[in-house]
């Protein structure tokens, strides 16, 4: 009996010692847990666009003579003349569109009717004064001649 108790004994002590920790140990394996990372996003940016401007092309208009009146681009051209008495204008319809020379609110002084693109018309000034024209099928073209002695 006495050999029972101490093999008793020492299996405890075996037991007792194996838990502890008391002889080289098999480490547990850790998980490893790799740390999340979270991707470096870019800015992105919108390239810059030069807006592309058409170049201004300037209507071509002929020198003016004197006595001469230009319609292009819808104005007369020059929009204020003076010429002596008796003397000739000619109004030249450089446009693409029909024009008139049409006296305002008097009964002397010019009045063409349509003046086709390409062509032209003439009146005579017999009197010394103010004329004060227009464009009937555009009124925003004013103009006047101014005769002198």
């Amino acid at each position: 009996m006495k050999f029972a108790a101490i093999a008793l004994t020492l299996l405890a002590f075996g037991l007792l010692f194996g838990c502890l920790g008391g002889g080289e140990a098999t480490p547990t394996p850790t998980p490893s847990v790799a740390p999340t990372v979270a991707p470096t996003v870019e800015p992105t940016v919108a390239p810059t666009v030069e807006p592309t401007v058409a170049p201004t092309v300037a209507p071509t208009i002929r020198p003016v003579a004197p006595g001469e009146v230009r319609l292009k681009g819808g104005a007369f051209n020059p929009d204020r003349i003076s010429v002596q008495k008796g003397a000739q204008v000619t109004w030249y319809n450089d446009d693409t569109v029909a024009h008139t020379v049409s006296r305002d609110s008097t009964t002397v002084g010019p009045d063409s009717g349509q003046i086709a693109s390409g062509s032209s018309y003439s009146y005579t000034f017999d009197a010394v004064g103010l004329y004060y024209y227009h464009c009937a099928n555009q009124p925003f073209m004013r103009a006047t001649v101014e005769v002198t002695e």
